[in-house]
């Protein structure tokens, strides 16, 4: 935290387009993630086939889903955004997983919603790739209040795409007044949510495409891709958009004496005169040119081979045998932390919505899905208070591992009363 760090350094400020691209990424991650927790019960209780004991089983599977696809794909995405940069990778990513995601809502068996929402995470590249992009656009002194940033916007993803999952799901039901009661929202009671995750994924891939800035693709910029196109139109209708087609030389004809004439003519001379100026000049400074390129050919050689011998005597990147016993250590404990709370995280959840959608005979709530929601956003909302006054009194008073160990055992004992 920045809180902690320290005062006589001071702070690099965060580039504003790549902390607002990062910003709009995360959230349009967590709100797909964690839109569908308030109705996902509802939903494989009513496709075919399913007994209402097989509900919570059936549940879990689609909710793993998405993060399954996640887990085989995002070592290859990271990959391949460092051969061909994160720009084009997060713009075919969130591109796939926009069309997988619209297509959840249309799905009535369950192996179409499953392949769906294992598709939208197998295309999702973007987790791993835009933290790796706001990595490289940060140092030392920012880092970890950017990071924190990034944390808000997963936060406030999962404040607002529970609430807006379960108050525009089964629209027909909640909502019998506007809605109708044997219209195409009756028919597809789940297709709101999903056009609400498209639309988000839509304004994120426009903010990726207008703000990320990628050092190897530096033309796939709105600019470049409109001069692209425009080029195009040219190519493919050259009578209707270039000069001197039928329509100029029929309506756009410049009368011989005229003065457009005129100064079309002395246009044309000037023209002319220019460009045997610019000839003759070119002509006299071409051998300094091609002195000048010699030397610069020379120059870069020896700089090259410069770099290639600096290169050699370089050692090789340090790998995980490199490691010492207690870095080694660390590392495990640190990941076998973070695993346990995603685990607890997770598994609350997607437990919690059966749990309220179970009936009062049967020791649930009997919820429907918009107050599953509501009820999901203020969990979410109890966890960022947590996180902006909580987490850093806590943290700034003990030292880091007294505060992990001290943190998971109060998670340990807020789940087991939950579940209790």
């Amino acid at each position: 935290m920045v809180l902690l760090g320290d005062s006589s350094v001071k702070m690099t400020p965060i580039p504003r387009k790549v902390i607002t691209v990062v910003f709009i990424v995360q959230f349009a991650e967590a709100f797909q993630s964690s839109v569908l927790f308030p109705f996902v019960p509802f939903m494989v209780a009513s496709f075919e086939g399913f007994q209402p004991e097989d509900v919570g089983t059936y549940s879990g599977f689609l909710a793993a889903a998405f993060v399954f696809g996640q887990l085989i794909s995002s070592f290859p995405w990271g990959m391949l955004s460092d051969k061909y940069g994160e720009k084009p990778i997060v713009l075919i990513s969130m591109g796939l997983t926009f069309v997988s995601s619209l297509l959840f809502g249309f799905c009535g068996q369950f192996y179409q919603a499953y392949l769906a929402r294992f598709c939208a995470g197998l295309f999702n590249g973007n987790i791993g790739v835009i933290k790796t992009y706001l990595g490289k656009n940060t140092d030392s002194t920012n880092q970890g209040r950017a990071f924190g940033l990034v944390s808000a916007a997963w936060v406030i993803g999962c404040i607002v795409a529970p609430a807006i999952g379960g108050f525009l799901s089964q629209p027909a039901l909640l909502y019998p007044d506007v809605f109708s009661q044997d219209g195409f929202f009756d028919q597809f009671p789940f297709v709101l949510p999903s056009l609400a995750t498209s639309f988000v994924l839509l304004i994120s891939w426009i903010a990726s495409f207008v703000l990320i800035e990628d050092e190897k693709n530096p033309r796939l910029t709105p600019r470049h891709c409109c001069a692209r196109l425009t080029n195009v139109l040219l190519c493919c209708c050259p009578t209707v958009l270039q000069p001197k087609t039928r329509f100029f030389k029929k309506f756009g004809e410049v009368k011989q004496g005229s003065t457009s004439a005129m100064y079309h003519k002395t246009l044309t001379s000037d023209s002319e005169s220019d460009i045997e100026i610019d000839l003759s000049s070119a002509a006299d400074s071409l051998p300094q040119a091609l002195e000048m390129t010699e030397v610069e050919k020379t120059t870069q050689s020896s700089t090259l081979a410069t770099i290639d011998s600096e290169t050699d005597l370089l050692k090789p990147p340090p790998t995980l045998s490199s490691l010492t016993r207690p870095d080694l250590r660390s590392m495990l404990f640190a990941g076998f932390m973070y695993s346990s709370v995603c685990f607890l995280f997770i598994a609350l959840d997607e437990t919690f919505p059966l749990f309220c959608r179970a009936e009062v005979e049967q020791g649930g709530l009997g919820f429907l899905t918009d107050q599953i929601g509501l009820a999901l956003s203020i969990m979410g909302v109890i966890e960022i208070i947590y996180i902006i006054f909580l987490f850093p009194r806590i943290y700034g008073r003990f030292s880091d591992m007294v505060s992990e160990r001290l943190l998971f055992v109060v998670c340990i004992c807020l789940f087991v009363f939950c579940v209790c």
